[in-house]
């Protein structure tokens, strides 16, 4: 199956316009949350890749690669994405497995730093 384009919008619901936007291809369905203080989107661009975005700035934060070699050939499916709420660690879970990151380990500034 080719990539395919999909994309992710950010609503400002004060206004109901368009904060932002960020497209990318991958192969199967695409997957998004937010952290608890809904600054930070998690999204999930491919099979094994999930990135952190600065809602306020649109800037990647961080970026992680699962370790398994040919996750999509066993179809790891979409899932749930967590960040923890000491925002140390984030969670990919699925229907084959869970994948965790230490989120601190590929930040300069911790995110529980950053809650005002």
């Amino acid at each position: 199956m080719p990539p395919i384009e999909t994309g992710i919008k950010i609503w400002d619901t004060s206004a109901w316009t368009e904060h932002s936007s960020m497209a990318f291809n991958r192969i199967g369905s695409g997957a998004a949350s937010l952290s608890l203080d809904s600054r930070i989107l998690i999204v999930e661009r491919d099979w094994d890749l999930v990135e952190l975005v600065d809602i306020a700035s649109g800037r990647t934060l961080a970026t992680f690669t699962a370790a398994d070699p040919l996750s999509h050939a066993r179809q790891f499916s979409t899932g749930n994405l967590l960040i923890t709420p000491d925002g140390s660690w984030l969670m990919q879970a699925a229907q084959n497995g869970v994948r965790i990151w230490r989120i601190n380990a590929q930040l300069s500034v911790p995110l529980a730093a950053s809650k005002e």
